[in-house]
């Protein structure tokens, strides 16, 4: 396991390395064995979340939606390394295996243009559900002396610290989806609160209209979408999927208490999309069976890279999870 500090840093402009979670070798991708078929291996594959800290060079005007830019410098990332690769994620009819961040500054505005000073920092999350995308990304940074400039619309960007450890930074880290199920085993009590935080705008596909045609999304954290869309995205990415008798469990035993929500509307060019962002917590009531209230909540934990709903892809539905820990358990401890 890597040190809980793990950090890939610019100092001066030169790249430096320390150990880092990686489970089939960053070696592998250098030597051009990422392949299109590797992106549906799902098979012990890794979650992973890193945060990169960027500093702006010069002045310039970001866009009031950066998700879709950091959509497209993902991709060149991905198209400098591998072509065939790039052209498999842009093709893939399944649900994308990483997820986004727009860009993030403390002043920033979700839906408003932002004004940039050089020396303004920003931070960018990218999420990868898949073991050779991340092989692909830190062969990307690993393989230079010198870290690459980044260019996110009118804006250069210089990477001064990627954090890939939750003891570097709150938002990075990485697990399984066997670690995500296995930390419930011995727990007594289980959990039965969990919060949301949406911390992007959230829609979630709820199919087309019948009538005409158009794409149709829940604007509101219903358990059921939200639950079935972890479900299923947890199933693409390897993890053992109960199938929709858990989302009739999700019907039966979780209920919406309490929710602090906004709404938005981003530009995403050829169309405007709605999502809302804010907080939700949900309890499991009545007399859940086990493994299914641990599945739950194995669920909640795996949102923090998988993020809920449409266009996770482009900035849309980064969350950060809370299991709250029962109030009984402190007072019998």
């Amino acid at each position: 396991m890597a040190p809980p500090t793990t950090i890939i840093a610019s100092s001066r402009g030169q790249a430096l390395l320390s150990p880092m979670p990686n489970s089939k070798g960053i070696s592998d991708t250098a030597n051009g064995k990422t392949t299109p078929q590797s992106l549906h291996d799902t098979e012990n594959q890794m979650l992973y979340a890193l945060v990169f800290e960027l500093v702006a060079h010069n002045d310039g005007m970001l866009p009031a939606n950066t998700g879709k830019l950091t959509h497209g410098l993902f991709f060149n990332i991905i198209r400098s390394i591998d072509r065939d690769v790039a052209t498999a994620l842009h093709n893939r009819k399944e649900r994308q295996p990483f997820s986004l961040s727009p860009l993030h500054h403390p002043r920033m505005k979700i839906g408003r243009p932002y004004r940039v000073k050089a020396g303004y920092t920003f931070e960018m999350r990218v999420a990868l559900l898949n073991d050779s995308l991340f092989d692909s990304v830190i062969a990307f940074f690993t393989n230079k002396y010198t870290l690459p400039m980044l260019y996110v619309g009118e804006i250069d960007l210089e990477i001064t610290a990627i954090h890939t450890t939750g003891g570097s930074h709150p938002r990075a880290g990485y697990t399984t989806h066997e670690a995500l199920r296995n930390r419930w085993d011995d727990a007594t009590p289980l959990p039965t609160d969990v919060t949301l935080y949406f911390r992007t705008p959230t829609a979630i596909s709820r199919g087309k209209d019948p009538r005409t045609k158009r794409k149709r999304y829940w604007l509101f954290p219903e358990p059921l979408p939200v639950w079935h869309n972890l479900r299923r995205q947890w199933g693409y990415t390897g993890g053992d999927d109960p199938g929709k008798a858990f989302d009739a469990w999700i019907e039966k035993h979780i209920q919406l208490v309490s929710h602090r929500l906004q709404t938005h509307i981003l530009d995403f060019d050829r169309f405007q999309q709605r999502g809302f962002t804010g907080s939700a917590t949900f309890r499991c009531v009545g007399d859940p069976d086990r493994a299914d209230h641990a599945f739950w909540l194995a669920l909640c934990a795996f949102s923090f890279y998988a993020g809920i709903g449409y266009k996770t892809s482009a900035g849309f539905g980064q969350v950060a999870p809370k299991i709250h820990r029962p109030k009984w358990a402190d007072e019998e401890n």
